[in-house]
């Protein structure tokens, strides 16, 4: 599942449900029982369509999904002990549930069902570090040590040397590995500036990378960014800034009497 435009409970119960059985049924026939089956009680509403990546769907009355939460929750575990499988839910963007009208109580509920479950596995992430890292690691909130908290480090150089020129090649497009590190590495492996970096350099290039076209899409991310530094820099102190540019200057003593003075840093 992905909740990145999931704003409310009753849309997530309705996304959930769908991805459960979506995932657990073969076929378009097999989809159509399973829903009437486990979810008949909801009165859904099947769709069919001709795209390929969405071949069928369900929609409920609103008012009906609240009411049955804990019973869509519990559809994988009940799916997983009449297949006698076990199901891995994975959910991206999960800090999003934060947007929901009462979200501690619906976090509450997540954890009292989900807890229960022996079938079924909970993979949560999203890119949003600081919420997901104040929901799980928080003692008063609900999912506190829910479960193992995996940190996802950099993409390393040599994956992404081996990986841009598979990339561009795939377009008819030619970049050297040694480019492609130089990319990797001015970005500092940075998974989102890199794809930033390599799409400006992309656009850019008919048929081969080069280092001139390198020089080119560094000025225009740049550029494109600019807006952001400045939003950062707006919402800092004075002192904020001055102590930036003591680190700009490299000093390393920051509490001694002269550059508390030289860059008007207040107190130690």
């Amino acid at each position: 599942m992905d909740l990145f435009a999931v704003r409310s409970e009753d849309a997530f119960y309705q996304a959930f449900s769908e991805g459960v059985i979506k995932a657990t049924s073969g076929k378009v026939e097999e989809f159509t029982q399973n829903v009437r089956r486990l979810l008949g009680h909801l009165a859904p509403k099947i769709s069919l369509s001709t795209d390929p990546s969405q071949q069928f769907g369900i929609e409920f009355e609103v008012k009906g999904l609240r009411q049955n939460a804990q019973n869509i929750l519990n559809l994988p575990q009940k799916i997983a002990d009449e297949k006698d499988i076990r199901i891995i839910i994975c959910i991206d963007e999960f800090q999003n549930i934060g947007h929901f009208v009462d979200p501690l109580a619906f976090q509450k509920l997540l954890r009292s069902v989900w807890q229960l479950q022996q079938n079924v596995t909970y993979c949560l992430y999203g890119s949003k570090r600081h919420m997901l890292t104040e929901m799980f690691n928080n003692p008063s909130m609900p999912f506190y040590r829910f479960g193992d908290v995996i940190l996802l480090e950099k993409i390393s150089l040599d994956h992404w040397i081996d990986f841009i020129p598979k990339a561009f090649a795939s377009s008819g497009k030619k970049v050297s590995k040694e480019l492609s590190s130089q990319m990797a590495e001015w970005m500092q492996c940075h998974p989102y500036y890199v794809q930033q970096f390599a799409h400006r350099i992309w656009v850019r290039t008919e048929k081969e990378v080069t280092e001139e076209i390198l020089q080119e899409a560094l000025l225009a991310l740049l550029e494109q960014n600019n807006f952001l530094f400045e939003r950062e820099i707006d919402q800092l102190t004075s002192t904020q800034i001055n102590f930036l540019k003591a680190l700009l200057d490299q000093v390393v003593q920051f509490s001694s009497a002269q550059t508390i003075k030289q860059y008007s840093l207040g107190t130690s």
